[in-house]
């Protein structure tokens, strides 16, 4: 099974709006070091790295990894849409970014947002 923590960097750094270069810049290597995590060259990365990218990209180590369901990060897409100042949204997004929850919560959290928006 192919490691997928390089494409998965891509993918979360390019959400981010951050280039190779911030990123690197960040980390305090070069641009090439960076090109290589994401292309898979490098592909046993230090635990210090792992949690350095995770934290600069705002993601758990586990979801950098790909070690989580893939509804926590339906959840964090979801909380960095445009949300005003409404108040309750903002309340709502701190507690579900705090509670640590459980892949199973997760999911079934995941689920009840979806639902709500395709009712809207």
């Amino acid at each position: 099974m192919p490691d997928k923590t390089g494409p998965r960097i891509r993918e979360i750094r390019k959400d981010r709006g951050m280039t190779q270069e911030e990123l690197a810049a960040k980390l305090g290597v070069t641009k090439g070091a960076v090109n290589k995590y994401e292309t898979g060259i490098v592909v046993n990365l230090k635990r210090d790295t792992i949690e350095k990218i995770a934290e600069i990209l705002d993601v758990s180590p586990a979801d950098l990894m790909g070690w989580t369901d893939q509804s926590w990060g339906t959840i964090r897409k979801l909380a960095r849409r445009p949300i005003t100042s409404n108040p309750h949204k903002l309340r709502s997004i701190a507690l579900l970014q705090a509670a640590h929850l459980s892949p199973e919560e997760d999911k079934e959290i995941a689920t009840y947002i979806e639902f709500f928006l395709s009712k809207r």
